[in-house]
């Protein structure tokens, strides 16, 4: 309950959600995760700790109103109109 409570706060604050509230880092995360990638790998290609990894992740499924990696990469895959995001 507590979950849709703050989801349905953020809308109102900002509107529905789309890949484009998300800040440019939270998009490159949610780009590796889209290419398989797990949170250790992620971290180590960006030169980031694991925690932050899952505080970037945490922060994105609260943006788009999801519970897991498949529910974001669906957003994801529906926004962008390339079948696999790169990431350079």
């Amino acid at each position: 309950m507590q979950q849709v409570i703050q989801i349905e706060g953020y809308r109102k604050k900002w509107g529905p959600p789309t890949i484009q509230s998300l800040t440019p880092r939270e998009r490159e995360i949610l780009a590796l995760v889209a290419q398989g990638k797990a949170n250790q790998d992620i971290g180590e290609y960006l030169g980031i700790s694991l925690r932050t990894v899952k505080v970037h992740l945490a922060n994105i499924f609260e943006k788009l109103g999801v519970n897991r990696r498949t529910e974001a990469i669906a957003h994801l895959s529906s926004e962008w109109p390339c079948r696999e995001p790169v990431v350079s």
